[in-house]
């Protein structure tokens, strides 16, 4: 699935609580996350980036998504209008030191895929969402996803520390 990072942190590590969070508190940063804070430009080089909010709406509106398995994961295959394809590894966000479960029910098989703090993967983005007026700062836009359905992109409460996977974008001219 690849390496786990917290918001504007670029090595991952062995725990994800609000206590172990070296990021920037997004409240404090310009939008987007500078390359230096940049998991995919520190770690795979120059031209290699997060993707953007509307570089992750994009992928969740305009591309085919399948649930399958490749060499033994489960994940979605999404292709685009030109055939190109990325898989994305079905793989919990972590926090508190592990992974979160939360159990469906069968009053709720699909759960909300924003509001759920539990849902089960997310895909970070540079770019950072506004919080509600009640909250203390800001938190980044993520993909998310589990085997039930694809959500919106959206932020959720405390995402800035937890550890999201990262799937790059390569732009030569950046």
């Amino acid at each position: 699935c690849g390496n786990y990072y917290a918001w504007g942190e670029t090595s991952p590590k062995d725990e994800y609580y609000l206590e172990t969070f070296m990021g920037p508190w997004p409240n404090n940063i310009t939008d987007p996350l500078p390359p230096e804070m940049d998991a995919a430009t520190v770690n795979w080089g120059e031209g290699w980036t997060m993707p953007t909010y509307a570089e992750i709406k994009e992928l969740k509106d305009h591309c085919a998504w399948r649930w399958t398995m490749v060499n033994g994961v489960e994940g979605y295959m999404v292709r685009s209008l030109n055939g190109n394809s990325i898989f994305l590894p079905y793989y919990e966000y972590r926090y508190d030191g592990g992974p979160i479960f939360m159990k469906q029910s069968a009053s709720n098989p699909y759960r909300d895929a924003i509001s759920n703090p539990f849902l089960d993967a997310y895909y970070m983005s540079k770019t950072f969402a506004p919080r509600p007026s009640w909250s203390d700062g800001n938190d980044p836009y993520i993909l998310a996803f589990d085997k039930f359905q694809i959500s919106n992109c959206g932020y959720d409460y405390i995402l800035s520390a937890s550890g999201g996977l990262v799937r790059p974008v390569f732009h030569p001219e950046e």
